[in-house]
């Protein structure tokens, strides 16, 4: 009921800190407001399990007793995977196995910012193996099916951008006394997306994006600066250094000819999700071990949806798990102020991760 954004977690690193507490656990605090908690007796070889916190500033439309608050929401199930990795705690602290699992509790998933903070304070030391979960809306399957992508390349590299336009502000009657920054950024904006639109004419290759724009608020003030957030994704790296410096160059150009500050920023950067074959092979042995409803996708199909997690897997093998539940409700899918999750299918997730977790660790630490 009150979601979270970003690295200002107060609230629900508080509550997920105390409740590991609660349960006789050791967490502790990684990097801004990301949490570690070890369970286990060997930490040679570690087990990790994500869950991210974090939400988005969306407000939320849905009437439910648990509705937000405030003017944030969980509209990508994170407060589904922090509820998932803390019953997966309950369990895990009363069963004996020979090793360590870590439970890895992350901020700020949705700037792409979380897990890098978390890795360069070293939430990754001694990892063998990580595994993350993601909520999937889906009436394909039945509630509670584990889906496991494909190995390989699964989710692109993505930037968050941001263009800044400085001019002059003047009275709305003399616009002639200043520079239209909204008309300039139309311009360069169909500039870019005329040579976005030259790389995708085979096949798609980039994904580009104006998600917000910020000009003022006042019915005949011409404001001096304008704002505009976005993102560009892509599954080649290529491409990617190639349109950051053709924006880059246009941006100079632009700035040039029409006599206004101009910038353009990365603000956040993923990489590309490594779904590493030899883990799912792990995976997929155990669940055909104790029979969990699973659905295994061999084909290799384009998913836009970046993931922060990615750059945990530049560094050990990782895994990611989609969990799906059934919703009635047109089956909306994230970023949604209707997004609404069937929260019957936690449990299962709680029973994969838990087998998934055990079923590593023991095999790479027992002799």
């Amino acid at each position: 009921m009150n979601p979270e954004i970003g690295f200002n977690l107060p609230f629900t690193f508080s509550y997920v800190f105390n409740y590991l507490s609660s349960l006789g656990l050791n967490p502790i605090k990684c990097g801004k407001s990301g949490i570690i908690c070890d369970i286990g007796n060997n930490k040679e070889n570690v087990i990790l399990l994500r869950a991210d916190m974090d939400a988005l500033e969306l407000c939320e439309k849905n009437n439910v007793p648990y509705k937000s608050k405030n003017n944030n929401m969980h509209a990508c199930g994170h407060d589904c995977h922090t509820a998932i990795l803390l019953g997966v705690a309950e369990i895990l602290k009363n069963i004996t196995y020979e090793g360590t699992i870590r439970l890895m509790f992350q901020p700020a998933e949705e700037i792409l910012s979380g897990a890098i903070n978390m890795i360069d304070n070293n939430c990754l030391e001694n990892v063998k193996y990580a595994i993350m979960l993601h909520m999937l809306p889906s009436n394909d399957f039945k509630n509670g099916t584990i889906i496991l992508p494909a190995e390989g390349i699964i989710t692109p590299l993505s930037n968050h951008f941001e263009f800044v336009l400085n001019g002059k502000s003047v009275h709305a009657a003399y616009v002639d006394k200043t520079k239209d920054l909204l008309f300039i950024f139309n311009k360069l904006n169909e500039i870019i997306n005329n040579f976005i639109n030259a790389e995708n004419i085979n096949e798609t290759n980039i994904l580009y994006n104006i998600c917000s724009i910020d000009y003022g608020n006042s019915y005949n003030v011409v404001p001096d600066t304008l704002k505009v957030l976005g993102n560009f994704r892509t599954f080649n790296n290529e491409i990617n250094k190639f349109l950051i410096y053709k924006i880059d160059e246009t941006v100079k150009m632009f700035s040039k000819l029409y006599g206004v500050s101009i910038k353009f920023l990365i603000n956040h950067h993923t990489c590309e999700f490594n779904n590493d074959m030899k883990l799912k092979e792990k995976i997929l042995n155990i669940f055909n071990r104790i029979k969990i409803n699973y659905f295994n996708i061999t084909e290799h199909k384009k998913n836009w949806g970046s993931e922060d997690f990615a750059n945990v897997s530049k560094y050990v093998k990782t895994n990611m798990l989609l969990l799906t539940f059934n919703n009635n409700e047109n089956n909306l899918t994230f970023h949604n102020p209707y997004f609404l999750v069937n929260e019957d299918s936690l449990i299962y997730g709680v029973n994969a991760l838990v087998n998934i977790a055990i079923g590593l660790v023991e095999k790479i630490n027992i002799k």
